[in-house]
């Protein structure tokens, strides 16, 4: 498709590719992962079978931390998601860029190691809360 038309020059310049989407036409457009909208965390997409997020389980991929793309600081998702929005943690977050998600350090190992974390809501809830009241 497109890439066949790309030099080796060109290759070393082009952004970093996070999917395809058709515009008018079924030509190809590519979207940078920078411009990438998050998708929130809710029990539907934290599905370990299902959903969108199933992928943050898969051991075969390098879930390595980058610094978050946002222009404001960013949130850790899992933190607003367990707590009902009542924590927004800002401090020491970074990004997936495998699962495009904002994680905080405390959540990083519990988010990609943790199969079912709608079953652990509660108890992620109450730690995050004790958590946040020692600071």
């Amino acid at each position: 498709m497109a890439a066949a038309n790309i030099t080796s020059d060109e290759k070393d310049n082009k952004p970093i590719i996070s999917r395809l989407r058709k515009r008018e036409g079924g030509f190809p457009q590519e979207i940078p992962v920078s411009k990438r909208r998050r998708v929130g965390l809710t029990d539907k997409t934290l599905d370990p079978v299902k959903g969108y997020f199933k992928c943050r389980l898969d051991i075969n991929v390098a879930h390595w931390p980058t610094d978050s793309d946002t222009s404001n600081p960013a949130r850790c998702q899992l933190h607003t998601w367990a707590t009902d929005s009542l924590i927004r943690k800002k401090k020491m977050v970074m990004l997936c860029r495998h699962c495009n998600v904002n994680l905080c350090r405390m959540c990083w190992r519990i988010f990609h190691e943790t199969k079912d974390l709608v079953k652990e809501k509660n108890q992620l809830k109450k730690m995050m809360m004790t958590e946040n009241n020692k600071n």
